[in-house]
């Protein structure tokens, strides 16, 4: 049995695996997997010392030595692991006093994918049966406004397929005003269709309550009281495949942005989106250079010239 003090004891490279170990049914397999690398890189600085050992002034000493070749947001993930081990042994208490995660930098605002790029990605998107979730999600979201949280959040409850709707809840919204129902055109109907014959057939989701992308355990084994909190190494793969970039959120302003492109009121794109003012309209919409273009070719159209008559 894992003991506290035998966690004390061992090098740190082997405490963290041990430790990892006993997390094994609880952690999906992405995460297991995600956990495992960055046990692999804080090994290279912390695998000489116990746990005991490290100080704030190590995890100050990593976070400088890993800026030289990762981002914040890695190093943070990789610190937090530690967080967990050290917790585990009583440790975090006195080594996380003086410590500060690295600042994310400023999100831009998301842009609107151009055509090619859509194409690109919903050529690839379904070749491969493990990106499915990552691919049902962006069609949707392409196809309703709806953004990745709002999406993952959903109950079974919340699909009308009669009725060809879904409901934003509560847990998905960031605010009230984010709360809606959504209609679903042909393509995103198929996508929650899909998602809801998944989770009743392969996750075990059967009461209302159940979450439609239930949380992944293990390749078998999902818990349909959990919500599936991200899908973002399969995007990810999906777009090296399609030789694109963009993050998941950029489909959601490619929907609003093709809206208005289409002449859609913004009454409508405002009550499809959910709380976006017209101010924050033209942060979210986009609009791309073959609509602009379109518009200006109207400018150089000259009225008929009448010939007078002498």
């Amino acid at each position: 049995m894992l003991t506290t003090a035998s966690l004390l004891r061992l090098p740190f490279e082997t405490a963290a695996r041990t430790w990892l170990a006993t997390r094994h049914h609880h952690l999906a397999v992405s995460t297991r997997r995600d956990y495992e690398k960055h046990i692999r890189m804080l090994a290279t600085f912390f695998g000489h010392l116990r746990l005991p050992e490290i100080t704030s002034d190590h995890l100050h000493g990593y976070q400088e030595k890993r800026c030289a070749a990762a981002g914040a947001s890695i190093i943070n993930r990789e610190i937090s692991v530690l967080q967990q081990i050290l917790k585990r042994v009583g440790r975090w208490d006195k080594v996380g006093v003086s410590y500060d995660p690295l600042p994310l930098p400023r999100e831009t605002a998301g842009r609107a994918i151009s055509a090619e790029e859509e194409s690109a990605f919903f050529r690839v998107a379904f070749s491969d049966p493990g990106w499915r979730v990552a691919a049902w999600v962006s069609v949707i979201s392409i196809n309703t406004t709806a953004g990745p949280k709002e999406i993952l959040q959903l109950r079974l409850r919340d699909l009308d397929l009669e009725a060809r709707t879904m409901r934003v809840n509560a847990d998905g919204a960031k605010t009230r005003e984010r709360m809606r129902v959504l209609p679903l055109n042909d393509a995103a109907f198929r996508a929650a269709f899909s998602f809801r014959e998944r989770a009743r057939r392969d996750c075990g989701a059967s009461e209302p309550n159940h979450f439609l992308i239930p949380f992944h355990l293990s390749s078998t084994t999902f818990d349909p009281t959990r919500a599936q909190t991200h899908y973002y190494r399969a995007f990810r793969e999906i777009q090296l495949a399609a030789g694109v970039r963009f993050h998941p959120y950029c489909l959601r302003h490619t929907a609003i942005t093709k809206m208005l492109e289409s002449g859609v009121p913004e009454e409508t794109v405002i009550a499809m989106a959910g709380h976006v003012s017209r101010a924050m309209l033209k942060r979210y919409s986009h609009i791309r250079l073959e609509a602009k273009r379109s518009a200006v070719t109207i400018l150089c159209k000259k009225p008929p010239i009448r010939e007078e008559n002498g």
